[in-house]
């Protein structure tokens, strides 16, 4: 059910995928696994995700994968656009297919609300996932980088001072302040 999912999240997410959260040292891998726990809990209650695909092996859920209808996007661009949100699989199960039939799914259910163009961002270091993204007739369109700072008296000393000369306001903000 869905905890066994929640706790598969937070095992896989601790333990399974290197992620930026996981990478930082400022954060205790136990509560980046409580973070992507919560995404997952948020994406089941639908605040998080439209629609949630979960796999199942002899009856026993081994993995999900959430999709979000991206309205704003879909509105100004004049076609629907959908988003993957995380997802997991059993490590156990790997290699039998759930990934790809769970994208094949989400991807159908966005198809039938009239979605044209679905996006997923996958880590770098998750061949998995990439190689099920491209089993699924998905491309590669760009990489990135993710790059944390943390603010804070230990955590700004790493960061070093800001360039000279350079003014910065917010919008709508007539306060400018020069980095010296």
């Amino acid at each position: 059910g869905d905890r066994a999912l929640r706790d598969l999240t937070k095992e896989v997410y601790t333990r399974s995928i290197r992620t930026r959260f996981l990478a930082d040292p400022w954060l205790p891998p136990e509560r980046t696994g409580e973070l992507y726990a919560r995404w997952f809990e948020n994406a089941i209650d639908g605040s998080f995700a439209d629609n949630v695909v979960i796999a199942e092996l002899d009856g026993r859920a081994v993995g999900f994968n959430m999709v979000k209808m991206e309205r704003e996007l879909s509105s100004i661009a004049g076609v629907g656009f959908a988003a993957h949100g995380i997802a997991a699989v059993d490590p156990i199960t790997r290699g039998l297919g759930a990934q790809p039939a769970m994208l094949h799914y989400s991807t159908e259910w966005f198809g039938k609300q009239g979605g044209r163009f679905t996006r997923g961002r996958v880590l770098i270091n998750n061949q998995a996932m990439q190689r099920a993204c491209l089993k699924s007739g998905g491309f590669i369109a760009q990489a990135y980088h993710t790059f944390h700072l943390w603010l804070g008296d230990d955590a700004a000393a790493s960061a070093g001072p800001p360039p000279a000369q350079i003014e910065a306001r917010a919008p709508g903000n007539d306060t400018r302040r020069t980095a010296t």
